[in-house]
């Protein structure tokens, strides 16, 4: 895993807890805090998605990156994935209402929140893009390795707006 390959980095020396989160339907996701000293007041967070195959622990190569940044991470396993029970894996539409959940749950559960951000790769890359069909008010996405683009996902809500009336 990444620890073998040297990308788990420092993150043994951070503050780590683990929680639950209710997801679509009640399904149960498994999920990590993960602080320092220097992160926590900041207000800033990031929800960081893993990609197809992997586990939360997957997520921790980008997290050494965020914590010098200031910010305090969520990582969490995505439906069917690490400790998560089998279910069907949609490769980021089902998983995107899961998101939406774990977003909520951050709003709701870190107070100080002043910046929300998402890092997806590969299907957590899928599932960050597709969340914003539910206009989460994230501040930004770092999307990598997607395998949808940017472009059809700001046109397909579009023209969902148009056809309300909304846009």
């Amino acid at each position: 895993g990444n620890k073998k390959r040297g990308l788990w980095l420092d993150y043994d020396s951070y503050d780590k807890q683990d929680y639950t989160i209710e997801g679509k339907d009640g399904y149960i996701l498994h999920t990590t805090f993960v602080s320092t000293e220097k992160t926590r007041g900041t207000g800033k967070y990031v929800i960081i998605c893993h990609g197809h195959t992997s586990s939360r622990n997957g997520a921790v190569k980008y997290v050494n990156c965020y914590i010098k940044l200031g910010f305090s991470c969520i990582t969490y396993d995505a439906r069917t994935h690490g400790e998560n029970k089998p279910d069907k894996c949609t490769l980021g539409y089902v998983e995107s209402e899961d998101l939406k959940h774990v977003i909520d749950d951050t709003r709701s559960r870190y107070s100080d929140l002043k910046v929300l951000g998402l890092q997806g790769e590969s299907m957590g890359s899928s599932t960050s893009l597709h969340v914003l069909r539910f206009d989460p008010k994230i501040d930004f996405i770092v999307s990598d390795c997607c395998f949808i683009g940017t472009y059809e996902e700001v046109r397909d809500c579009y023209k969902k707006d148009r056809k309300s009336g909304s846009a």
